[in-house]
């Protein structure tokens, strides 16, 4: 049980150091959606309509965002970027890390009950086995006291 705490925490800081680090570096920007996105039915929730936004370095820049179905031209589109202006996806939030320190430590638990179990069953039939043995033996020994032989 400490090695599972001991894993998932390492893991959770490990992982929150990587978003502490995405956050340092990235940073959102408002975009402007330049068309309208037309509310339609399909599986698909994402889409892309052209934006401009102001990058770093002053300039407009204008590319093609993702938007959700329905976005109408002049809507807001947030967007990431990273320190040199490239489009970046969003910093993972903290509870990301919460999960992936959860289910690491989960997985080392549950790693540990297998092995606990297999070990308890390798020793529940080797003690069988010798009991059945020296029953054996003690039977081969008391057994024809107890029976007749006609």
């Amino acid at each position: 049980m400490i090695i599972a705490f001991v894993v998932g925490n390492g893991t959770f800081g490990e992982t929150a150091a990587t978003q502490r680090a995405e956050a340092g570096t990235r940073m959102l920007v408002t975009a402007t959606a330049l068309e309208s996105m037309p509310m339609l039915a399909l599986e698909q929730p994402l889409f892309g309509v052209p934006a401009r936004w102001i990058g770093p370095d002053g300039q407009p820049r204008t590319e093609m965002v993702p938007v959700v179905v329905g976005t109408k031209a002049g809507d807001e589109v947030p967007i990431w970027m990273d320190r040199n202006g490239a489009r970046v996806p969003a910093p993972s939030p903290h509870s990301t890390a919460v999960a992936a320190g959860f289910l690491s430590g989960l997985g080392i638990l549950a790693a540990g009950a297998a092995v606990l179990g297999a070990v308890w069953q390798l020793v529940r039939r080797s003690t069988a086995a010798a009991n059945v043995r020296s029953w054996g033996r003690e039977w081969a020994t008391i057994g024809p006291r107890w029976t007749t032989q006609q």
